[in-house]
């Protein structure tokens, strides 16, 4: 292992305790045991093997590289930011198209900005609606590169959407936003201290300029952040939370 992912492991482990305390290290340290030793949680076993399914099914249809788990320690990581950044898991088709189809949104209007774009499967999947422009912003190198192989590799008919889209190897803590209506997905990409970071940025870019900005959090684990930054809560439910700027 080279020192610098070591290096890279106990600062996360650092960064997990300010988080969760002593009980989130140790919930993490025992489902590692646990796997390792081939006893997994049922329920995150069975989690597991439909990622495979799924992951396996959409890079099968679409020619791409998409799937898996990945650790970023061992990832070269643009900006300061590398010891908050969690596994690289894809989005789920089927809950990404179930979250796109209950916003009540004029989409062709819109830019649809995925922070912790990781190998583009959210992207992919976004170019399925009329987002104005796709942008994904992703500050692993590797991983953004993996994304702009996929989008060279999609089947045509997906390709003919792709000019739309933007990759940026990028930092989300310093990303700046563009001046525009907005949808800002992140499927829980990073830990508390860069999601408090999005969270104010994002406000401060409306307060600046208002105009329909809105989150879509994904596996919402610091939705607190978003909440003390000035956001308000507009609807929380199938795994998702759906944030807007809070009036006053």
């Amino acid at each position: 292992m080279r020192p610098m992912t070591i290096v890279r492991r106990l600062n996360r482990v650092a960064s997990v305790y300010r988080d969760t305390g002593v009980g989130g290290i140790s919930s993490r340290l025992l489902r590692r045991i646990r796997s390792f030793a081939g006893r997994d949680d049922p329920q995150h076993a069975r989690w597991l093997q439909q990622k495979q399914a799924a992951d396996a099914a959409f890079d099968a249809a679409n020619g791409t590289q998409t799937g898996g788990i990945q650790e970023i320690f061992d990832l070269n990581v643009v900006g300061e930011n590398a010891r908050h950044g969690l596994s690289h898991i894809a989005s789920d088709p089927d809950e990404f198209s179930r979250m796109m189809t209950q916003l009540d949104l004029d989409l062709s209007t819109v830019t649809f900005i995925d922070l912790g774009s990781g190998k583009g499967r959210a992207l992919m999947l976004a170019t399925a609606f009329p987002f104005r422009r796709i942008v994904g912003v992703e500050f692993a190198r590797e991983l953004h590169e993996t994304a702009e192989a996929n989008f060279r590799a999609l089947a045509t008919g997906a390709s003919s959407n792709a000019g739309r889209v933007e990759l940026v190897c990028g930092d989300a803590a310093t990303y700046a936003l563009p001046i525009e209506p907005l949808i800002i997905y992140l499927f829980n990409p990073f830990g508390s201290a860069v999601v408090r970071r999005v969270a104010e940025n994002a406000i401060a870019s409306w307060r600046g300029a208002p105009r329909p900005v809105c989150i879509l959090y994904m596996n919402p684990l610091h939705l607190t952040d978003f909440i003390e930054a000035g956001w308000q809560l507009r609807d929380h439910r199938f795994g998702y939370a759906h944030l807007v700027p809070a009036q006053g």
